[in-house]
């Protein structure tokens, strides 16, 4: 594959610790072989203004579980806000964008959050915050609200703030 430096790139480079955020297992034509999953993306927006870097990258998705449904239209995922899913009450993944996800499990409400297929990015739950904590190796944090019936349905597993290995942080409202 050809490496890109777009939102996606960047937020899973960030995430897994890629090089150049290639996507092993694709077709030149962007189908994934595995499973069909189209890889089909637009880059709004990009900005890298005070090293802090921001965009508006849209991934168009026939994958199952991706699209929560927003403002973008069926099938699209915003890549650089990426959304926590839960699963069931032991399960929950992290949506990256419209072909990456990461799943955590537990095997209890008590026990902590394990990455499935030996990833190494970790998930926890911050109880003075009531948020749930998506780290990576490199340092960056992830931080979305819970799924507390009191928050607004567009607001649960949303990204509350993302800060990047430098310390720099962006906080997402939802007014």
């Amino acid at each position: 594959c050809s490496c890109d430096s777009s939102a996606t790139a960047q937020l899973k480079s960030s995430v897994d610790g890629s090089s150049c955020g290639c996507d092993d297992g694709f077709s030149d034509s962007g189908v994934r072989y595995a499973d069909g999953t189209v890889r089909l993306q637009s880059v709004d927006l990009e900005s890298d203004a005070n090293g802090t870097f921001f965009g508006i990258t849209r991934d168009w998705t026939n994958g199952n579980g991706y699209d929560r449904g927003n403002f973008f239209g069926s099938g699209s995922v915003i890549a650089d806000q990426p959304t926590l899913v839960k699963i069931d009450a032991n399960k929950l993944a992290v949506i990256a964008d419209g072909h990456t996800s990461y799943q955590f499990s537990r095997t209890s409400s008590s026990a902590p959050w394990v990455g499935e297929a030996f990833l190494q990015n970790t998930l926890t739950y911050d109880t003075g915050t009531n948020e749930y904590v998506f780290s990576d190796a490199a340092g960056s944090e992830y931080r979305f609200y819970n799924f507390d019936a009191s928050l607004a349905s567009h607001q649960q597993g949303a990204l509350h703030t993302s800060k990047d290995p430098g310390g720099n942080t962006i906080t997402n409202h939802y007014d």
